[in-house]
């Protein structure tokens, strides 16, 4: 297959004979199989929406099973200050920088030991408003020095 194609042939190509409906009686859902798909989560609708899901229902499951074990979970998101005029790259490009100097040297290192934090789980969100693309970061952290 040609470089690019896997989006244009997303749930329209069959890449097996035999396309069926697949009915799922435990989640109340129904889907084609047989159909290529592009596994791509920033560009297919269609994709995105399903990872999406099976995210959800993985990160929902992690969080039972943390505080099943008496861990506490802290929400939090990170931006950084920006204009219209700059562009997403640039403003994702100094979201990151700031994360990465979040994470160096001993301030992050005593408040990893002071929250206790066993780990986390983090994404990035770009949105575009008013005030122009705004890329930001959401993390769930799980700690085990906090009172819940």
């Amino acid at each position: 297959m040609l470089p690019g194609t896997r989006l244009a042939h997303c749930h329209r190509t069959p890449y097996m004979v035999g396309v069926g409906i697949v009915h799922s009686r435990s989640r109340g859902r129904a889907a084609y199989s047989g159909l290529q798909t592009c596994g791509s989560v920033h560009v297919c609708p269609l994709c995105a929406s399903k990872i999406a899901a099976r995210r959800k229902e993985e990160l929902e499951a992690a969080v039972a099973v943390a505080k099943g074990r008496g861990y506490a979970m802290l929400f939090l998101t990170f931006t950084v200050q920006h204009q219209a005029h700059h562009g997403c790259g640039q403003v994702l490009e100094w979201l990151r920088g700031a994360t990465r100097r979040f994470r160096y040297g001993r301030p992050w290192q005593e408040l990893k030991r002071r929250l206790g934090l066993v780990g986390y789980v983090s994404t990035t969100e770009v949105t575009h408003g008013e005030h122009g693309w705004h890329p930001h970061g959401h993390e769930l952290w799980v700690c085990s020095g906090l009172d819940t």
